[in-house]
């Protein structure tokens, strides 16, 4: 019980979890908040272009697999239609393999199943780091 209240009391104090935003965007939101507090224009400069960097990012993120998915939806209307047929398949190896996805020529349904997706645009985008941290302050 001890442990669960000091985990607890942790997670009070941070305004981060409190909000569940990401702690990215908690950073980015208290530098806005500092840099407003004090006036600090130039630092409200920076923080407003890495919100434009950061929606411009999403945006294009967005598009970018709004067309993936478009491709995949096309070639998935293929195969039902041609009832998954060989000649059907055609489009949708294609489509996989443009983006790099295709399994390995060996492996079976159930290790395809298995093996968590890699080389996704969105985990890369959750794992970059932002360079305004370091510099708004």
């Amino acid at each position: 019980m001890g442990k669960y209240l000091v985990g607890l009391v942790m997670r009070m104090s941070d305004p981060c979890a409190l909000s569940g935003m990401p702690k990215d965007l908690c950073g980015l939101y208290s530098a806005l908040v500092d840099a407003d507090e004090q006036g600090n224009t130039q630092a409200l400069a920076r923080v407003g272009w890495v919100l434009f960097t950061m929606v411009s990012t999403a945006q294009e993120a967005r598009y970018e697999a709004v067309g993936m998915l478009t491709e995949l939806r096309g070639a998935a209307r293929v195969v039902v239609a041609g009832a998954g047929s060989p000649a059907s398949l055609g489009l949708l190896r294609t489509v996989l393999a443009k983006h790099g996805w295709l399994p390995p020529p060996d492996a079976t349904p159930l290790q395809v199943l298995a093996t968590p997706p890699n080389g996704s645009r969105s985990a890369a985008l959750r794992e970059q780091r932002l360079p305004w941290i370091s510099s708004a302050g």
